[in-house]
């Protein structure tokens, strides 16, 4: 099992990382080369950073995935507004929703789960960004949630360009599936990934609902009290 996560490791840095970084590092040679003029290499700037803000995503995907594989991550849970949690990710891609001309509503309100904090962070994270990645210029994301049947549901929901049903199976299963972001935005299918395990180590579950050209919501649950210990 050892081996098999080693694997999968392997094949998402050397195909995600590496031609992140390998890009960047063209870049800067062409500058150091003076191949190119400093106007041009402006030109660039943002793709560069979009390289460099991928890899910076996939480090910090690729770490955690790794620590709840190889240690076999137990959560620690705590009673955690949920609201807190959406407001300061929101604020990490306010920049990049700004460049695309993105609308953020936030209708979150304040109420209480219980989960692993850190877990819930990362799975916001990845949500808000995949949301940011598949907009275009002047579509809206909104983050809610709301008391379902004595759970929390959350629901992270934007008008993209929506998942083909062909894709919808492949989210959750496939550490290699990626797509192209509306501004050519590169990712790896590890983040939902991460975000499914997380989920169902803090007794909840997440799903997807798309419709191409459209938009796409995903779901949270995720429990408001201790669950109640059986013998």
């Amino acid at each position: 099992e050892i081996n098999k996560v080693k694997d999968r490791l392997f094949s998402i840095v050397s195909h995600d990382l590496k031609d992140s970084i390998s890009s960047i590092k063209g870049f800067l040679d062409l500058l150091k080369e003076d191949s190119i003029s400093r106007d041009e290499f402006d030109e660039l700037i943002p793709e560069l950073s979009e390289n460099a803000n991928n890899a910076s995503l996939l480090l910090f995907n690729l770490l955690n995935w790794s620590k709840s594989q190889m240690q076999n991550l137990e959560p620690n849970p705590e009673m955690l507004n949920i609201q807190e949690v959406f407001q300061t990710k929101l604020s990490l891609i306010e920049q990049k929703a700004e460049q695309k001309r993105i609308v953020i509503i936030d209708e979150t309100q304040r109420d209480f789960i219980y989960a692993d904090k850190s877990m819930v962070e990362i799975v916001i994270q990845n949500l808000i960004t995949n949301a940011v990645k598949f907009c275009r210029v002047g579509d809206i994301i909104t983050v809610s949630n709301k008391d379902h049947l004595g759970k929390s549901l959350i629901c992270v929901e934007d008008s993209g360009v929506g998942i083909s049903k062909e894709n919808l199976d492949k989210l959750f299963k496939n550490n290699n599936f990626t797509t192209i972001g509306t501004k050519n935005e590169k990712g790896t299918g590890l983040g939902l990934t991460i975000c499914k395990e997380l989920v169902e180590l803090n007794n909840g579950r997440i799903w997807v609902e798309s419709t191409v050209n459209v938009g796409t919501k995903f779901y949270i649950e995720l429990p408001k009290t201790k669950p109640a210990e059986t013998n």
